[in-house]
Parts: structure tokens; C-alpha cells; sequence
């Protein structure tokens, strides 16, 4: 069967489309080249007053000037993003997954007003409890130390709404035949619940991952030595204190954004399904 011929008028309509959503995403996607690019110039154009949209060379001696400094431990603090990161999305992903299983599959005394409960703490500003999660953290003596930085990153209800949700469109039928067959509570979890809701589970786990590497606050809050800096304070650090030229400065945003730039690329068609599979149960 031919395709059907798009009319000139269906032409024009769609070239005209298509410029429009092209001219919107290089107005988005500007900022960022613009931001890579000056880190690569060499340092005597970046303060040039005409601007020019290449750099005449490329060089990455900006970058190694930061992973070398010792006054600007770069290093650490990309591996301090990196443990904050990946200790709260695991965290995040596990708890999520639990509430999610017992409220949406077990009836449980008082599991609506628990539901509405999770979802009210949503409509509360974060920096609302920012003098009480300090109190908290350090009358455990968790201050500057990881530990005390993950645990307010690790529980989100965006992440435990969207696993709730899939795991409420799934059939009921599969709990009950396991449980026929003799299955324990945690081996249903593990090896019926946990395969059909990878979709959920990479959505969640790219997410707390993105928001726990990217925080600020959190961080800026707990952290008090430069030892436990992550990236996002790290950058302040570093043109506050160091005072940091704005290559510098971009150089240090550009570490801190590339890698989820890149993580986000990779696993988009995981996390979409996931939250779209997610959005409409309920």
C-alpha cells in the first residue's frame, strides 16, 4: 500500500513546524553550548569583547588544571556527588518499592490515611523543615558525614507514587498464585514484583539519582568541612572563598551536568515508559 502524498499546503505546514520547534530547541539547548564551549577556549578569549561562536583551538587544559589543584579538590568532590547519588537512589528505590508493594497489594490498618499522608508531604516547601532536619541530624551526630547528608535525600513520594501506581495496574492474580505454590512475602517481591515493574523502578531510580546529584541545600546544610563537599557546593566553594575565574566556575557546572545529561540520554525510553505506564493507573 502507497503511502498517501502530502499536499504543498501539508508541506508548508510542516516545514513551518518543524522550523519552530528547531528554533525553540537551539534557544534551550544555547546556554549549555555556550557554557561547554567557554571552558574550552583558550583563557585569553573568554574575556574578549567580540564574541565569536567557536574557539579558535580547543583545549582541555582547564580541566586539568582543576583535577590537579589541590586547593580545589575536584576529584572529591565528584566522588562525594557520586556516593550522595548513588546512596539515595538506592535507599529511595528500596523504600519506595516496600511501601509501594504492602499499601497498594496488602490491606494494611489505616494504609489510605498512610497513602494521603505520603502524598500530603509533597505540598510542603523543603525549606520549611530545614532548621528542624538540622536539630535532627545533629543530635544523631551526623553532621558532615554521608550518612547524614543521604538520609534526607532518601525518601521521595514522586518515586514511591509512580511504583504505586504501576504496581496497582498489575493483576492481583499473581500474588495469589504464588502464595498457592507455597512463595514467601519477600520472594514474591524479588522475583514477581520487581521484574514486571522495571519500567517504575529505572523512572524512580533515575530520578532520585538526578535530584540527589544535582541538590544543593541538603548539602550546603550539612556539610562542614570541604572534604565532604559534593560538585553543586563544591562550585560555590570554589568562586566564593577560591575566588574561581568564570571559566573556572563554568567548568565546574559542566562537570556537574554532564554526567546527568549523559545518564538522562541513555535511559530516557526507560523512564518515560515508566512514568507514562504509571501516570494513568490510579
Amino acid at each position: 500500500m502507497s503511502k498517501r502524498r502530502l499536499t504543498p499546503k501539508q508541506w508548508i505546514d510542516r516545514l513551518v513546524v518543524y522550523g519552530i520547534l528547531i528554533l525553540f530547541a537551539f534557544i534551550m539547548a544555547f546556554p549549555f553550548y555556550w557554557m561547554v564551549v567557554t571552558t574550552v577556549r583558550p583563557p585569553d578569549e573568554v574575556y574578549r569583547v567580540d564574541v565569536s561562536l567557536f574557539p579558535s583551538k580547543i583545549t582541555f587544559a582547564m580541566y586539568e588544571k582543576l583535577l590537579s589543584d589541590p586547593q580545589m579538590p575536584v576529584g572529591r568532590f565528584f566522588v562525594n556527588s557520586l556516593i550522595l547519588a548513588i546512596g539515595a537512589m538506592v535507599i529511595n528505590v528500596s523504600t519506595a518499592i516496600l511501601a509501594a508493594y504492602v499499601l497498594g497489594r496488602r490491606k494494611v490498618p489505616g494504609g489510605r490515611i498512610i497513602y494521603y499522608l505520603i502524598i500530603a508531604t509533597m505540598m510542603v516547601p523543603g525549606e520549611v523543615v530545614l532548621i528542624g532536619l538540622f536539630l535532627i541530624i545533629n543530635s544523631f551526630n551526623l553532621v558532615d558525614t554521608y550518612t547524614g547528608m543521604i538520609l534526607p535525600l532518601a525518601v521521595n513520594a514522586v518515586n514511591f507514587l509512580i511504583i504505586y501506581n504501576y504496581i496497582l495496574g498489575l493483576p492481583k492474580e499473581l500474588d495469589e498464585a504464588a502464595v498457592v505454590d507455597g512463595a514467601r512475602l519477600w520472594q514474591i517481591i524479588w522475583h514477581i514484583m520487581l521484574p514486571l515493574c522495571k519500567p517504575a523502578i529505572y523512572s524512580s531510580a533515575l530520578l532520585s539519582f538526578l535530584s540527589a546529584w544535582q541538590n544543593f541545600t541538603i548539602p550546603y546544610l550539612l556539610a562542614q568541612t570541604t572534604k565532604m563537599y559534593p560538585l553543586a557546593v563544591g562550585a560555590l566553594f570554589t568562586e566564593s572563598t577560591l575566588f574561581a575565574t568564570k571559566q573556572e566556575t563554568l567548568t565546574l557546572a559542566t562537570l556537574l551536568t554532564i554526567p546527568t545529561l549523559l545518564l538522562f540520554v541513555l535511559t530516557q525510553r526507560f523512564v518515560f515508559s515508566g512514568i507514562t505506564a504509571g501516570a494513568v493507573k490510579g
